[in-house]
């Protein structure tokens, strides 16, 4: 949506299309939804306070060493060949 509206204001100033153009509309374009995504955040967090992290280092530290610790029942499931 903002794209558009880039596109129609360099047009209206004179900027050829061409790579440059397409690459200026893109980065700005960019600009804009992040820095709306980051409003967005910033109003979340003021109404709602500050959200919890979903997984800490230590949690998937324990996950690897459970999948490790999987990965041989899992091979001798394979290899017994009783399906």
């Amino acid at each position: 949506m903002e794209s558009d509206h880039l596109h129609r204001y360099l047009e209206e100033h004179g900027l050829p299309k061409g790579m440059i153009r397409g690459t200026l509309v893109f980065a700005l374009a960019s600009l804009v939804s992040w820095g709306s995504g980051e409003m967005m955040d910033w109003a979340q967090e003021k109404k709602e306070g500050p959200q919890p992290v979903a997984q800490t280092s230590d949690d998937l530290l324990q996950l690897l060493k459970m999948v490790v610790q999987a990965q041989p029942v899992v091979a001798e499931i394979r290899g017994s060949g009783s399906y």
